[in-house]
């Protein structure tokens, strides 16, 4: 008789313990998938608003790489958050692969080749004014980053953004907080893009439509970037930039090309920093934070 009720007290408790993980795991089951739309589980996208870093996201879940997601994210900055960046600048992105070795890619703006003599020597009284504008480089440093680490298609990239652009958005904070400055600035075309149709300066909050702009990424979407480079789009640009007196040509955008090395080891205590090397600044910061580490 003891015997038996041994028996039963072991099969009751290991029943007892068996019930407990089963909750256990229902619990965390159900908790996972009550997480907030910003958890995340083996990624995550950061950029500087909420609507680009969601865009990113998406593209995560849809099955893109890491790379597929910065690269969506930062085309939404170009479009909300215009001033800070956009398809006229350049980029450069350090990304390490499944096998840890480090690459940066670097797509800078470069100096065009008609660049006035003794321009810098005006630094930093004088650094405005269309004589100053550079080569771009983002759309190559994206095609090299999607060519080595993307994985879904680079049109997709594209499409949150140009609907985005195309519908319109509310203008975030920071770049209502820059629009006052184009009133200085007596610039047609930058008041043209940020006024109602009544001619009011627009305000953050207000809806705002870059419907070329979207015109412009659909068809760096459908055709790549050469037809942002050597296509209707770039002679486009030129006609623009040289109406305005800037420098650049048609032969500066055909020769740009973005270049792949290998990111830079800095070592930081127990740690190993990967870093792009110049002209990006973060051997600075590798030089300070060493300095703080003592």
């Amino acid at each position: 008789m003891a015997r038996t009720n041994k028996a039963r007290v072991y099969i009751g408790c290991a029943l007892l313990l068996l019930l407990i993980l089963i909750i256990i795991v229902c619990i965390a089951v159900s908790v996972r998938r009550r997480c907030p739309n910003d958890s995340f589980s083996r990624g995550a996208v950061a950029a500087d608003s909420k609507k680009c870093s969601e865009i990113g996201r998406n593209i995560l879940q849809q099955g893109g790489s890491a790379v597929d997601g910065a690269i969506a994210a930062l085309l939404c900055t170009s479009v909300m958050n215009p001033q800070s960046a956009g398809i006229g600048g350049g980029s450069m992105i350090t990304v390490m692969d499944s096998s840890g070795e480090v690459k940066t890619i670097n797509s800078r703006e470069t100096a065009p080749s008609n660049m006035k003599p003794g321009l810098l020597n005006s630094c930093p009284t004088n650094h405005a004014g269309t004589e100053w504008i550079g080569v771009p480089g983002d759309i190559r440093g994206y095609e090299m980053a999607h060519k080595l680490y993307g994985k879904l298609p680079w049109a997709d990239l594209f499409q949150p953004t140009i609907k985005l652009a195309r519908e319109g958005f509310p203008i975030p904070k920071l770049l209502g907080s820059y629009i006052p400055y184009i009133l200085n600035s007596n610039k047609t075309r930058a008041l043209d893009l940020f006024s109602d149709k009544n001619g009011n300066l627009l305000k953050t909050g207000d809806i705002v439509k870059f419907e070329k702009l979207a015109d412009t990424l659909q068809m760096i979407a459908n055709h790549g970037a050469e037809s942002f480079y050597t296509g209707q789009i770039a002679k486009d640009l030129i006609d623009d930039v040289q109406e305005a007196g800037g420098t650049l040509t048609l032969q500066d955008l055909k020769n740009y090309s973005a270049t792949v090395t290998d990111a830079w080891a800095v070592p930081l205590g127990e740690y190993q920093m990967y870093i792009p090397p110049p002209p990006a600044g973060a051997v600075l910061l590798g030089l300070i934070l060493n300095i703080l580490k003592g």
